[in-house]
Parts: structure tokens; sequence; C-alpha cells
């Protein structure tokens, strides 16, 4: 029986944040068209703050989980052997 309150495994997490990113990002993609329906119009300035609020909150949880994926891999990754240490013996 699977220990429901088992913690997930390094890559299930990192797998669970970057595909909480995407779902995010994808969430912009209405307001990149709101602003597209309105080029004939004036922009409002607080709808595009909003918009790159929204886009460096994504892009700072992406880079959360890039550093998250770069400590893991480098703890998980076995060291490779050196060419000298195999060739010739």
């Amino acid at each position: 029986m699977v220990d429901i309150k088992q913690k997930p495994s390094p890559a299930e997490a990192i797998y669970r944040e970057a595909r909480t990113a995407r779902e995010t990002s994808q969430q912009l993609l209405p307001l990149l068209s709101l602003v597209a329906e309105q080029e004939d119009e004036k922009n409002p300035l607080d709808e595009i703050q909003n918009l790159l609020g929204s886009i460096l909150s994504v892009l700072q949880n992406q880079s959360e989980v890039l550093a998250r994926l770069e400590a893991v891999s480098a703890s998980v990754l076995p060291s490779q052997p050196s060419q000298a240490s195999t060739s010739g013996n």
C-alpha cells in the first residue's frame, strides 16, 4: 500500500513546479489577445503593468524551478569517471 503522505521525489517535485509554471504562462495568453484586440484603442497603462507583472511572476517561478533542477541533478547524477582511469588498465 502506498503512503499518501510520502514526500514526492525531487524529480516529481520539479515536474509539478514546471507544470504549474506552464499552466500559469498559458493563462497569460488571453491577456495577450486582449491587448491585440485593442490595437486601435489606447491601451491603459495599468493593463500593461499587470501583464508585465504576470510575466515577471511566471519567469521568477520558472527560474526557481530551474535552480531546483540544477541542485537536484548535481546531487543525483553520478560523477563521470575520468578517461585516464579507464584507458590502458
